[in-house]
Formats: structure tokens, sequence, C-alpha cells
């Protein structure tokens, strides 16, 4: 694990995720929205190090998006965002079987 990212009980507790101005800029500017930016921070957490691909299903996306009180993003919504971060060109993504299965993204 890299030691930018701390995983507690399998859950996302505290994590640091490096971005670059040119990401933050990139998600402000094609207007991706709160759960886009939440769920492109997920991808590239996945894909610590030197990695550019991460393997996530929507489910562990969903979950790692949950709010204080469990509340979870819906997963039309999160399909959505992802629709979104694919169109802006900020990710690739490879299906595997369902598209609510486990995907390649790739930053």
């Amino acid at each position: 694990m890299s030691p930018l990212v701390t995983q507690q009980d399998d859950t996302m507790d505290d994590y640091f995720v490096p971005i670059t101005w040119a990401e933050i800029e990139a998600l402000g500017e094609k207007g991706i929205g709160a759960l886009g930016i939440r769920a492109y921070m997920v991808i590239k957490m996945r894909a610590y190090g030197n990695r550019t691909t991460s393997w996530s299903s929507q489910t562990r996306i969903r979950k790692e998006l949950a709010l204080a009180n469990g509340e979870m993003p819906s997963l039309r919504g999160l399909q959505k965002a992802i629709k979104g971060l694919k169109d802006a060109g900020l990710i690739k993504v490879k299906t595997h079987g369902s598209s609510a299965g486990t995907n390649e993204y790739t930053i």
C-alpha cells in the first residue's frame, strides 16, 4: 500500500490523493459536479503510485463515496458522473461484464 493511502478495516477513512492543478482546472471547467469530482478522486486513489489504471466495481466506488450517515450515491447517479468524466476525457473506462461490475479505469 502506498504511504499516501491509509486503509482501515476495508474502508477509506483517511487518504490523500495527489492531484495536479491541470486536473483541478479540468474538473472545474468541464462542469463535472460534486459527485463526479468525488468519483474521480476515488478512481485516482485506486491508481496510486506510478499506476494510471485502477480496477473497481461501481458498488465499491459507491461504498467509498458514502456519507458519514452511511448514505451512498445512487447507482444511476454514479453512472452519470462516470459518463461525464469519460465524456470530458478525464478517464477511460473498459467494461468487463456488466457496467456495474468491476471495470478498468484509466486516468
